[in-house]
């Protein structure tokens, strides 16, 4: 299998955690008072382990993601230079090449982009998104089993009633249609 990070990891840094909050909270006042909370937690936090002499939690968490052991064959990462809620992003390079030189039993592999924003890829750049996917099923094929075949079928999500599944017997037969390769995405037989 593959582990894809998909806008992740982020080091956990006061100004991602501001940037990560203000882009969730769409609530003005529960915005700033959650950013105020932040810092005085991560602040807080930060000066305890400092007097206990270990790691603050940017830092231990970021060196659980540079010495954590492979977790599957193929890990790779997708990312944007412009995200802001994963604002540093050459962190994210220096994971990606710290990896790929560590791992002697693991592909490392990423696609960076320049202009989208955080998990916004395929919606903006869904030919390289879907292009990368297939890659990373590519670089899976030969630890997989030769008989089997993979491909892209679809990154749209279609609820199964969007498709005129009401019975549970209904659902299997599409999912095992687009397993397949029988019916298109968008719920028609090829």
């Amino acid at each position: 299998g593959a582990s894809i990070m998909d806008s992740a990891p982020a080091y956990l840094s006061p100004r991602t955690l501001t940037n990560a909050m203000a882009y969730s909270i769409p609530n003005p006042i529960v915005k700033l008072l959650g950013i105020c909370f932040l810092h005085i937690f991560i602040h807080g936090r930060s000066l305890i382990e400092f007097i206990k002499g270990r790691p603050s939690i940017p830092v231990d968490y970021w060196n659980y993601w540079m010495h954590a052991p492979a977790q599957s064959p193929i890990q790779a990462f997708v990312y944007s230079t412009v995200d802001i809620v994963v604002a540093e992003s050459h962190r994210l390079d220096e994971l990606v090449e710290f990896r790929q030189k560590k791992e002697e039993t693991q592909r490392v592999m990423s696609k960076v982009f320049q202009d989208t924003n955080h998990v916004q890829h395929y919606r903006k750049r869904p030919k390289e998104y879907i292009s990368f996917l297939e890659e990373i099923l590519d670089a899976l094929r030969p630890l997989e089993n030769p008989c089997m075949s993979c491909r892209v079928v679809s990154c749209r999500v279609v609820s199964y009633r969007e498709r005129g599944a009401e019975s549970e017997q209904n659902k299997k037969n599409i999912h095992n249609s687009l397993l397949l390769g029988d019916m298109d995405p968008d719920g028609s037989h090829q």
